[in-house]
Parts: C-alpha cells; sequence; structure tokens
C-alpha cells in the first residue's frame, strides 16, 4: 500500500484526534531535507517502512504519515492505528477488542487519550485488530 502525507490540521478538526495528535507531535523533527523519499510528509519518518507496510497490507489501504509516523485514518477522519518503531501498532481501543489474552502491554496514558492498545505488527491477526478498531473508531465519531 502506498504512504501519502496526513494533513494534522485537518485531522485535528476531529475532537476524536485530539489526544493522539498531540502524541504524535511530541518528538517530531522537521526533515532536514524537506519533503523527500524518506520524509513524505517533511519530517523525520518514526515509524519502520516495514511496520508501515505491514499495516497497509493488513487494513488493505493506504498509510498516512503524520509527524513522520504511520498512521490509518478511517473514513470519517478518525485516527485508528498508529505504527511504533520497529514492531509495534497502537489501535483505538473498542469493545471488540477487550477481550482476555489479546492485549499485548497497556496503550499509552494521558491526560484526555482515550484508551488505546499496543500490539504487535507481525500478528497473524493484526487485520482483525485494525477492522475492529476502524469501526469502533467511526463508531464512537458517531455517537459522539
Amino acid at each position: 500500500m502506498a504512504e501519502r502525507a496526513g494533513d494534522p490540521v485537518a485531522l485535528a478538526r476531529i475532537q476524536a484526534n485530539a489526544g493522539i495528535l498531540a502524541v504524535l507531535g511530541d518528538g517530531a523533527q522537521p526533515a532536514s531535507g524537506g519533503v523527500g523519499p524518506w520524509s513524505p510528509d517533511g519530517y523525520v519518518m518514526r515509524t519502520h517502512p516495514d511496520v508501515g507496510e505491514a499495516m497497509g497490507k493488513a487494513a488493505r489501504e493506504d498509510v498516512v504519515l503524520v509527524f513522520g509516523i504511520a498512521t490509518l485514518v478511517s473514513p470519517a477522519g478518525v485516527i485508528y492505528a498508529v505504527g511504533q518503531g520497529t514492531g509495534g501498532v497502537w489501535v483505538r481501543a473498542a469493545d471488540e477488542l477487550e477481550h482476555a489474552g489479546a492485549l499485548a502491554r497497556p496503550g499509552v496514558e494521558r491526560a484526555g487519550l482515550h484508551p488505546w492498545l499496543a500490539v504487535s505488527a507481525w500478528r497473524d491477526d493484526l487485520s482483525t485488530w485494525l477492522h475492529a478498531a476502524r469501526a469502533g473508531a467511526d463508531r464512537g465519531l458517531a455517537d459522539a
């Protein structure tokens, strides 16, 4: 799947993205060469390209780079998955994901940040996690 630059300003218009955008913005470094093959959104990449590729394949959609981090954005504009480093993916928690044994380790805890779960990018069932997170993100937006 292709990677494309995301627009943090547009994503910030969705209240559900406020917490995760604050986390993604922490430590963001503008690329010295600006936009280029290793910095499609103008920031130093902080997600390994293999993780972004795994996310795109599992979700069957394009990965959006936000502050140099691979993300997946629902049709309603809600960020529902974030690639981390060389092997992790944070997924927005949804009821479907909260079952025994599914949690790899606790998600990030920050004031105002909806619970996120950290899972391996190399799980055989990553697509199940991503599809549930996407459905939950859009459902949560509709309920808000």
